[in-house]
């Protein structure tokens, strides 16, 4: 095999796995131990990532420091911990195998990646500026493709493999965001806010095309297969964000803002098409101890330069409340795609978060989460606080109560310091 067919394999392999930004986004372990549930409690240099207003409100700290923090979620839509443990090295009996088939659905098996993270971000008052990773990805393989692994090929069925397919990329964010306060009748306080991305493309590969199927017959196996892979190794584009935000009579924080207003992002730097495809007509195993194999199998194999193209970021609306008593603090938040994009869909997504302050240097958090790129998640994190400085952890689990039983899991943790 050329080095140029791993290369091609090696990049459909690694589109599941990249960092990326679903649905549920990664910002820092405080957002994930209350599992996005966030967008009215985010202040300083948080604010830059969740709604830009909340800088102009009067909860706003003087300064903040961002250091650098980093996070992770990886998911599936069928698969856990328990099943990798259970079926993982063991001789299936056919009831098992169709109780596998019964977990991935008809269009397939979903994986979504997630991560990122602040690499530093700084307010000062009203004014905030970020720098911080973000992504995102997704791929589908095709059930049918299980279907075959498990149970072999069965006599005059066509498997189709068209479903599978995937998408991610990954760049830089710088930001500048500022919030400025307005009087409003009825209101403790309220702030409008805007903020500013220069987004640095470092990366991204598609599946442009896919196709394939096997059919077995009494002639033999015969089936074709092509892949037509797109990767760019750079780009640049900017987007913009709006949000309002204010504090009711009665102390209810409200959040809301309006994510990749407008978008754009070009990407221009070595973009690369490879192809690559196989075919075969009636293949036996006599065919193959009596005949030379290259001349029973059609393989393509092509990579050339492809042109520049542009992509955006889709359209966000994001809506949040909190709460503050005794030593309680509670949180809820709608995030809302309007446009499908990799590791983004339009399924609702919601969170309710509460953080319990009793122990000032130990704030301990806790996040339910429904919707978006998964189906249910649970989230645990804690914060150790000494003086300004602030270490938040967080854990999550996907589609389970039990990390055991979760299709997916999410770490985090960050270090801060406000004044």
């Amino acid at each position: 095999m050329t080095r140029k067919r791993y290369f091609l394999i090696g990049c459909m392999l690694l589109i599941p796995i990249s960092m990326a930004l679903a649905q549920s986004p990664f910002y820092n372990a405080r957002e994930m131990g209350m599992a996005g549930a966030y967008g009215a409690v985010a202040h300083g240099a948080d604010a830059v990532n969740w709604n830009p207003a909340n800088l102009g409100l009067v909860l706003t700290s003087g300064f903040t420091l961002q250091m650098p923090g980093m996070g992770m979620r990886v998911l599936n839509t069928s698969f856990g911990l328990a099943d990798y443990n259970r079926y993982n090295g063991a001789v299936l009996a056919q009831e098992e195998k169709a109780e596998i088939l019964s977990k991935i659905p008809d269009d397939g098996l979903k994986l979504v990646g997630n991560g990122g993270g602040m690499l530093l971000g700084v307010s000062i008052s009203r004014l905030a500026l970020a720098l911080r990773l973000r992504g995102l990805s997704d791929m589908v393989i095709s059930r049918d493709f299980f279907e075959l692994i498990l149970n072999g090929n069965e006599l005059g069925r066509e498997y189709d493999f068209s479903q599978t397919a995937g998408s991610g990329w990954a760049m830089a964010d710088v930001s500048i965001s500022y919030g400025q306060a307005f009087y409003v009748p009825y209101l403790n306080d309220f702030a409008v806010g805007v903020s500013l991305h220069w987004l640095k493309g470092l990366g991204m590969a598609e599946i442009v095309e896919s196709r394939g199927r096997v059919l077995s017959d009494f002639e033999g196996l015969s089936g074709d297969g092509f892949a037509k892979l797109r990767t760019a190794s750079g780009g640049n584009g900017f987007s913009i964000d709006i949000g309002l935000a204010g504090i009711t009579k009665n102390n209810v924080i409200i959040s809301l803002a309006v994510h990749n207003l407008a978008s754009h992002i070009r990407w221009d730097q070595e973009v690369q098409i490879y192809e690559y495809g196989i075919r075969t007509d009636s293949l036996t195993v006599e065919a193959l101890v009596n005949e030379d194999s290259d001349s029973l199998i059609t393989d393509l194999q092509e990579d050339y330069p492809g042109e520049a193209f542009s992509a955006y970021l889709p359209l966000e609306l994001k809506f949040g409340a909190a709460y503050a008593f005794s030593d309680w603090l509670l949180s809820g938040q709608l995030i809302q795609a309007l446009q499908k994009a990799p590791g983004i869909n339009r399924v609702p997504y919601v969170a309710l978060g509460a953080e319990w302050r009793r122990l000032s240097f130990l704030p301990l958090r806790f996040g339910l989460a429904f919707g978006g790129t998964h189906r249910f998640s649970t989230s645990l994190g804690f914060s150790l606080k000494i003086g300004p400085f602030c270490s938040n952890f967080a854990f999550q689990t996907i589609n389970q109560l039990l990390p055991s039983r979760g299709t997916g899991y999410g770490l985090a943790m960050d270090i801060s310091l406000g004044l």
